[in-house]
């Protein structure tokens, strides 16, 4: 039997080439996890954008075509009544900013987001915001129920956008709204 031998020219290009191959691999392999934490993350934000903005949590950028309006100026109203921010968030902010995934430069807007959006959306995820939400929406409500004059019924998104920012004014300004906070079994949020 014949052995067949390299020679050392031939088993230094062998070696070359398995060590290419290896750093090859291995840099393709960072670079893929590190993709992939990259993409898990922008879809968290995704997430948290999409159900702060009244959209239903897909891992996905969504327009405003997507908001369900009439909640989110409740949320909005519930966001500065809570915060008593001066860099409110209005329903045209929002729209602007959902009004393309990208800003200038194609840079993601959902890494560019304006400091009261960014706002915004910490509170209502990291702040008790969404809670809040509720409650607040209970508590106009409440004031519907106290007000049938005014109101037919006690069921917010019935009004009309125009309607739902005057009764929200008129909450704002009520000089007893702390009482309905509490009022009809409501208290935090829960029917008690």
């Amino acid at each position: 039997m014949k052995k067949i031998f390299f020679s050392k020219k031939t088993f230094k290009y062998v070696v070359i080439l398995l060590v290419i191959s290896l750093v090859s691999f291995g840099i393709y392999h960072i670079y893929g996890v590190k993709k992939a934490k990259e993409d898990a993350k922008l879809k968290k934000m995704y997430e948290r954008q999409n159900f702060a903005f009244c959209m239903e949590m897909d891992p996905v950028y969504k327009d405003f075509s997507e908001v369900n309006v009439k909640i989110l100026v409740i949320e909005l109203a519930a966001y500065e009544e809570d915060t008593q921010t001066t860099d409110v968030v209005t329903v045209e902010d929002v729209k602007k900013y959902l009004s393309s995934e990208y800003v200038k430069g194609r840079k993601l807007a959902v890494h560019n987001k304006p400091s009261n959006i960014e706002a915004y959306i910490d509170w209502f995820w990291c702040s008790g915001g969404e809670r809040y939400c509720q409650e607040y929406w209970h508590w106009l409500e409440n004031y519907m129920r106290e007000h049938p004059d005014k109101y037919e019924n006690d069921i917010v998104t019935l009004l009309s956008e125009k309607e739902m920012y005057e009764l929200i004014e008129e909450f704002k300004n009520s000089p007893d709204k702390i009482k309905y906070e509490y009022s009809f079994g409501y208290k935090n949020g829960e029917f008690r």
